[in-house]
């Protein structure tokens, strides 16, 4: 990337050509570089950049639904983005939405159909332990027809900085964190699934769900490719890195986890298939899209693309940019 940034936002999006755009957004080591819009072109893979946002910062959920990305909640400066930020790729134009009735930062979100559904995260960045800090367990539901948010069923445990996605039907949360307040620690490894046809949650916790192999927080969002979800790095609260490192769970000695883990919903089961991660890494936001045109083994085929993110737990940035392709991934 052109700059470096943390506590990402991502998309692949059409622009007014036609061309598939990669879009980055996120915390930068300064305030101009937080403010940018990166976008990639996916096929002559130059970077240039976009409208600013309306509200710049990090720890946004991020969702597409028809071409048109939709950032809800997140921090800036330490206070919350109190609106749902719509990014137009054909007009380079952002516009702002209702917020979330309860906003948070560091929440997870979807789209199934033209819905939107969001959960969780913080109301506080300060790390003192009170209600007020503690993670939310609130749920909304966002009808982008309508634009409007209404409430739906509370999650089963709070969480900041987990993993979601969907299948196209369910919400599905892996793993997070329970601490107060933006710090590490009290990492969760729960699997928690919302079904909308019933406006019902259901947990590992009941045995119905795997958890996920290794209680960790910040990997962003999870990605589903062809019938299986995949999560991806994500970072620990350690000492000194003489201490980090912890083969057994391919935690690096500086925090940050190097594994992609893979769950099926059909077997209920988890493996930990290669490849690991190119950078291991915490704070990126991946996304699937069809990979690169003219690149061997990949043109047209899904990859997740990984943007940005620190290299080291805490407060670490990163301009690295690559896609997975999952070779592995045999079905």
């Amino acid at each position: 990337m052109t700059v470096p940034l943390r506590e990402i936002a991502s998309a692949v999006l059409v622009d007014a050509s036609g061309r598939r755009q990669l879009l980055v957004v996120g915390a930068g080591d300064k305030p101009d570089k937080t403010s940018r819009t990166l976008l990639l072109n996916l096929d002559t893979r130059v970077w240039t950049t976009g409208a600013p946002r309306l509200c710049p910062g990090d720890h946004m959920a991020a969702v597409t639904v028809d071409n048109m990305l939709y950032l809800v909640g997140g921090f800036v400066s330490g206070k919350l983005c109190n609106m749902t930020q719509i990014y137009n790729p054909v007009l380079n134009v952002w516009t702002a939405g209702p917020p979330p009735p309860v906003v948070t930062a560091a929440a997870s979100a979807v789209a199934i159909e033209r819905s939107i559904y969001y959960c969780g995260g913080l109301r506080n960045e300060t790390l003192l332990a009170d209600s007020v800090n503690a993670p939310v367990t609130n749920c909304w539901r966002y009808d982008v027809d309508v634009g409007a948010w209404t409430a739906i069923a509370s999650m089963p445990f709070g969480v900041h900085h987990a993993a979601g996605a969907t299948d196209g039907s369910r919400f599905w949360i892996f793993g997070g964190r329970q601490t107060a307040g933006n710090s590490l620690g009290r990492n969760a490894n729960f699997t928690q699934v919302y079904d909308p046809t019933t406006n019902t949650w259901d947990s590992s916790a009941s045995g119905r769900y795997a958890a996920l192999p290794v209680a960790r927080g910040s990997m962003g969002a999870a990605v589903y490719m062809r019938g299986r979800f995949f999560v991806m790095g994500g970072e620990e609260f350690c000492g000194s890195p003489s201490t980090c490192a912890k083969n057994t769970t391919l935690l690096t000695s500086l925090a940050v986890y190097n594994r992609t883990d893979r769950y099926d919903p059909v077997t209920n089961s988890w493996d930990l298939p290669a490849p690991g991660m190119a950078l291991p890494r915490h704070g990126m936001y991946p996304v699937v899209a069809a990979g690169p045109a003219g690149v061997t083994n990949v043109d047209g085929a899904p990859v997740a693309y990984l943007c940005g993110g620190g290299p080291q737990a805490k407060t670490y940035y990163s301009a690295y940019c690559d896609y997975m392709t999952l070779a592995s991934d045999v079905i």
